[in-house]
């Protein structure tokens, strides 16, 4: 159960005398949680003198790591309310909320940074850093990316283990189609690669995707986009699979270091072997 975007949406409950808009998402998922602590394999309370949530997998080859992205979302302020209400802090920023995640991470890394084992990071978030989709209205294709979702995963995940032998891979959803692609990052003079599965392929209506339209800017795809920040950023995403509107999951294993992906389609189930 990962904290995705519509875990924090208010919701009105029609029986109530008053109706109003309430977090009882998030509230009936902790106390879901609260009442199954027994039975869970990773707890998924807010701790904050704790590490981010993870597992080690693979002999602790492989880092799992469970990033909320939905604080790095342009419009947070429509998802403060239920922030405040799964970190039991009234009056608490999205920049307070942000940084304890920061330090939560940061604690874990400064656990595992000299073991000398970690050959991988999967990043899982609900988030993509980067997609490439149909723009509806203008009848074709643009590049978008999540600023505070890159810098994170730059800075405080990439930054932070400053191992260049890690591979790094994002494993989200949001956009409603199977794609993936290599996001090239180049940050000062060091270059970085992460390997990204965009699986928003769960039920939702789907994203219409033109492989074959034209970029509604020339220098959306294919050519580096510069990031206006303090430090100058470039960013390269090269889509490496056509992309999928099928319903389907992301089969992943981890063997010896090696990790692979492969998206299912339901068409395909009757072939799939675990």
């Amino acid at each position: 159960m990962l904290w995705g975007n519509h875990e924090f949406d208010k919701t009105i409950i029609p029986e109530d005398v008053e109706p109003i808009a309430s977090c009882n998402i998030i509230e009936n998922q902790l106390r879901l949680i609260n009442e199954n602590r027994d039975k869970i394999r990773i707890d998924y309370a807010i701790d904050v003198e704790k590490p981010i949530q993870h597992l080690l997998i693979d002999n602790g080859k492989t880092l799992i790591l469970m990033v909320d992205s939905t604080m790095f979302e342009e419009k947070y302020e429509k998802y403060l309310d239920c922030y405040k209400t799964l970190y039991a802090s009234p009056n608490a920023t999205i920049d307070e909320i942000i940084n304890i995640q920061n330090q939560r991470l940061a604690l874990l890394i400064d656990e595992l940074r000299n073991t000398g084992q970690i050959q991988n990071v999967i990043i899982e978030a609900h988030h993509p850093i980067c997609i490439y989709k149909n723009n509806k209205e203008e009848d074709c294709n643009v590049f978008e990316y999540n600023e505070k979702l890159l810098h994170f995963v730059l800075h405080n995940v990439i930054d932070g283990f400053n191992i260049p032998t890690i591979k790094y891979f994002h494993l989200c959803a949001d956009l409603h189609l199977f794609q993936t692609g290599t996001i090239t990052v180049v940050s000062g003079v060091q270059p970085y690669e992460i390997t990204q599965y965009i699986s928003g392929t769960g039920g939702a209506k789907f994203d219409f995707m033109n492989e074959n339209g034209l970029d509604c800017e020339e220098t959306n795809r294919g050519v580096f986009e510069e990031i206006e920040q303090t430090h100058g950023i470039q960013m390269n995403y090269n889509i490496t699979e056509p992309s999928r509107a099928e319903n389907g999951f992301l089969d992943c294993s981890s063997v010896n270091g090696d990790f692979v992906a492969q998206f299912i389609s339901v068409d395909e189930i009757n072939d799939y072997t675990m």
